[in-house]
């Protein structure tokens, strides 16, 4: 993805009047301000080489805001105005059926009858527990969509498809889409569609370019004077921070979301409590971790059953670094039966961390039955790069910590652990037949 003229035109314009801003206060603001934001000593020329280069990312930009004490949304709309598009990569190969469908159904301007907002949104929660149903439902609807509608449905069936692991739908359905909001001038559906692509490139995993579309989408809502929209991008972005191993900037961008998020956006404010957790995790601080997670539990309570298992899988990697391995096998057990038929690549993860503490608790039996329930995945999981590259670091990893743990079993025989000797040659039978394949 790259920025048209026309985005870096108003990218430039943004920072030209925030150094207006700057220049109006007393002399060594600009000092001050690049040592807050850079937390260092000293002039640095930094905030000069963003004004001339015409870029600088979220987080920056709203500590720029902060530091200037004004209003993120009202200054935008003030200094910019219009909308900004930014310049996306056609999918390749054939569309599916439904994004064909849905251009024939645009190209006609009739109305053809009712498909409002709480049909839509009921397809957009049933998605996380029905995927493929909402998909089939999406096709049998699109020819009677109004087309205002139709961006909005094909987004909802965009992804689903993401759900289910199938990417290239996933990027069809959204990228088209994006151009029929475009062309309705509707920038409320094409700020929320750039999220949705986002979600997408994130799990091919590109990362660096959906940071940069929940980038510009929460510029989209910025001008639009949408605070709630930003704020749900702020979590988006985040989430990407997250895995780009970049959590004290994912960190700041939750704790902002939390702050403009309103009480009624439960799913988000679990999403950003939830990040919060995993963040607190990487930093060494498992029992911070622990306390955002019984945050999210709460504020997330309303949720479906689908979207609250990711509060508990986290909650089960959080046991795991407190070293409470039953509480954790507990969590992972269950976020297991919930997604046992939807969320494949979710559930592979799931499936690794499950069979990691089990390892840890010395059972090794359940440890080997859920690796080999991985090998199930595989096939259907072809498509989605993360959970097939997780499970093949994990049968490297796992191999050798269960010979190990199992070598450590088998010494003790003379306890008579007979049940952990059986499991021990069921292993050594299953790699014998692994290596004559």
């Amino acid at each position: 993805m790259s920025l048209t003229e026309n985005q870096l035109e108003k990218s430039r314009r943004l920072l030209e009047a925030l150094d207006d801003e700057l220049r109006n206060l007393k002399r060594g603001a600009i000092t001050e301000l690049e040592r807050v934001i850079l937390d260092s000593e000293g002039t640095t020329g930094w905030w000069q080489n963003r004004v001339k280069a015409g870029h600088i990312n979220t987080a920056q930009l709203f500590a720029v805001f902060d530091f200037l004490k004004l209003d993120p949304v009202r200054f935008m709309r003030e200094a910019l105005g219009g909308t900004g598009d930014m310049e996306l990569h056609r999918p390749q190969g054939a569309p599916p059926e439904i994004v064909r469908l849905a251009w024939e159904r645009f190209s006609d301007e009739t109305d053809k009858g009712p498909l409002g907002a709480d049909f839509l949104k009921t397809l957009d929660t049933m998605r996380y527990e029905a995927p493929q149903r909402a998909v089939e439902l999406g096709l049998e609807m699109i020819v009677w969509a109004p087309r205002n509608k139709i961006p909005h449905l094909l987004g909802v069936v965009g992804s689903a498809w993401r759900l289910m692991c199938e990417l290239d739908l996933a990027n069809h359905a959204i990228y088209s889409a994006i151009q029929m909001a475009r062309e309705l001038e509707d920038m409320s559906a094409y700020a929320s569609l750039l999220q949705r692509l986002s979600y997408v490139y994130s799990e091919k995993p590109e990362l660096e370019t959906a940071l940069s579309l929940a980038e510009q989408a929460a510029l989209t809502h910025m001008r639009l004077g949408n605070r709630a929209g930003v704020a749900k991008t702020l979590v988006d972005q985040g989430n990407y921070l997250y895995y780009l191993g970049r959590w004290r900037e994912s960190n700041a961008l939750q704790h902002l979301a939390l702050d403009w998020l309103p009480e009624e956006e439960s799913h988000n404010r679990t999403a950003a409590l939830v990040f919060l957790a995993l963040n607190h995790l990487e930093l060494g601080s498992p029992h911070e971790a622990l306390g955002f997670i019984e945050k999210a539990e709460v504020e997330g309570a309303g949720l479906v059953r689908a979207e609250f298992s990711r509060v508990q899988w986290v909650r089960g990697l959080v046991h795991e670094a407190l070293q409470e391995f039953d509480q954790a096998a507990a969590s992972l057990e269950a976020v297991l039966r919930d997604w046992s038929a939807v969320h494949l690549g979710n559930m592979a993860l799931v499936a690794c961390d499950l069979a990691r503490v089990y390892l840890h608790q010395k059972k090794t039996a359940e440890a080997y039955r859920t690796t080999l329930s991985l090998r199930k995945l595989l096939e259907p999981l072809r498509k989605n790069r993360i959970a097939s590259a997780a499970i093949a670091l994990f049968f490297r990893e796992a191999e050798e910590a269960m010979t190990i743990a199992l070598v450590q079993e088998v010494k003790s025989r003379i306890e008579g652990e007979l049940r952990q000797r059986r499991w021990w040659r069921l292993l050594w039978i299953e790699r014998k037949l692994a290596s004559s394949r």
